[in-house]
């Protein structure tokens, strides 16, 4: 390995660091606090760019109630960091339409679920795909992802 290219962080050295950055950011110090927010956009800024994707939503398919022909167009959507709008079907059936930044999908819950920021909630929340009514694609969210899961990470870290 050149020393060039031992510089570099990996993607695992990198979630490493944003995870650690986050934790530092619930600091109760004030300056240690706005340091690692800081020094958090700086490595923000320093992530190559989400790769461009033509993304194609799938249309609905009734004959799916597990609702999985959402999964290969959510991952897309995740890596690359766009917005999307959802209308969505709650346990006692009533709709409602959120605008998420999709992180990841979770396959290991059955049902699957997609781990999102929710703007109307304005938090972390996890939408059953099964429950998916139709889904628009926005824009790109303004956070990077690998920040984002970070937040999320040390949020279920504390839960628990």
């Amino acid at each position: 390995m050149d020393s060039a290219t031992s510089t570099l962080f990996t993607a695992d050295e990198l979630d490493a660091l944003l995870l650690g950055l986050c934790w530092t950011m619930e600091d109760e110090e004030p300056s240690v606090a706005t340091a690692a927010a800081t020094a958090c956009e700086k490595i923000a800024a320093m992530l190559p760019e989400p790769p461009a994707m033509e993304l194609e939503r799938p249309d609905p398919n009734p004959d799916d109630p597990s609702g999985s022909f959402w999964v290969p167009f959510l991952e897309a959507a995740a890596e690359a960091e766009t917005r999307l709008s959802l209308t969505y079907r709650d346990k006692a059936g009533s709709g409602s339409s959120r605008v998420i930044w999709p992180l990841m999908l979770d396959s290991w819950r059955q049902p699957e679920v997609i781990v999102a920021w929710c703007e109307t909630r304005l938090d972390f929340r996890v939408f059953r795909v099964d429950r998916i009514q139709a889904l628009e694609l926005l824009d790109r969210y303004p956070v990077r992802r690998q920040v984002l899961m970070a937040k999320w990470q040390l949020r279920e870290e504390q839960e628990q």
